[in-house]
């Protein structure tokens, strides 16, 4: 009788309608330097060839597996059965749009290994048009870090998702067996890193080991379109903010909701400008918003200026 082998790290590509994508995701994930993964795609009921494609790597290569949902789940419930799927001891999410440099799952198993009380690493990612053009390149720090969970959530809750996408990172299984929060459409996956980080520690890899394909079929842009994700981040924020590990004081408390009414503001012109502006009268007074926002400009032009520095 034959034992089945298994698999230190499992790599979930969650995927609806991705078949013109597909391919080179797949293929970033064969060049890995780092070998003992298995590859499983979990299709949300797609009515594209995405199965044909992927059949065409499960006859050359055992270590894929193809699981297709009877009914389109969702999302972030699709996000979950990529874990239920999983069997490695270690997880990547996949985006079925992104890619994988090669070193990328080496480097981020070495950390989970060497340090066992972290429980989620992440790479810097580049973010790339949809012909793979570079747009911008983002870190959660320019070194590479260990840094106590804790302070990660509470510098996260302020300034926003600086820990990156789920292509972008690799976690503990046994950590994430609650699956994805479907009270979250647009930031289910920072839920996640942070009910990983309640309980370990974060590492950070600076070097761009991840590309973040950006183009107007995600369901990321519907989100911003519908406003979805003004109600969730500042939901979010109330939800963690009287977190006793948190301890926001009143200035860091302002400059959290002034940050996410920012990030309302900067997309006036991606959405309706009047809806814009009720959103970010709903959640934070308007007229405090405009008192306040050139102190937001000038915290960005001494970053800048600091960056230009290193």
């Amino acid at each position: 009788m034959s034992l089945e082998k298994s698999f230190k790290v499992s790599i979930c590509i969650p995927s609806y309608n991705y078949a013109h994508y597909i391919q080179e995701t797949i293929k970033s994930v064969l060049k890995q330097t780092y070998k003992n993964f298995e590859l499983i795609i979990v299709d949300n009921c797609s009515t594209d060839n995405t199965e044909e494609i992927v059949n065409k790597y499960i006859s050359i290569d055992s270590r894929i597996k193809y699981f297709c949902n009877d009914t389109n789940i969702g999302l972030v419930e699709n996000l979950s059965r990529c874990l239920v799927m999983a069997s490695g001891e270690y997880v990547k999410i996949l985006c079925a749009d992104d890619l994988l440099e090669p070193r990328c799952i080496e480097e981020s198993v070495q950390l989970l290994e060497k340090y066992p009380q972290v429980t989620l690493v992440t790479v810097a990612r580049s973010l790339v048009s949809k012909e793979l053009q570079l747009i911008t390149t983002l870190s959660y720090s320019t070194k590479y870090k260990l840094i106590n969970g804790h302070e990660v959530i509470k510098n996260c809750l302020i300034e926003g998702n600086m820990i990156g996408e789920p292509s972008s990172v690799l976690f503990r299984r046994e950590n994430a067996k609650d699956g994805f929060n479907t009270n979250y459409k647009q930031i289910s996956d920072l839920d996640m890193w942070f009910h990983l980080l309640e309980s370990g520690d974060f590492a950070c890899i600076p070097e761009p080991l991840c590309k973040i394909r950006q183009h107007e079929l995600q369901g990321t842009k519907q989100n911003i379109t519908s406003l979805v994700f003004a109600d969730e981040e500042f939901g979010f924020l109330n939800e963690y903010r009287n977190k006793e590990y948190i301890k926001l004081n009143f200035f860091e408390n302002q400059y959290a909701s002034l940050n996410k009414a920012y990030i309302i503001w900067k997309l006036r012109h991606d959405i309706t400008p009047q809806k814009a502006k009720e959103k970010i009268s709903e959640h934070y007074g308007l007229s405090l918003f405009y008192a306040l926002l050139p102190f937001k400009y000038f915290e960005l032009l001494i970053r800048t200026i600091l960056q230009s520095c290193k």
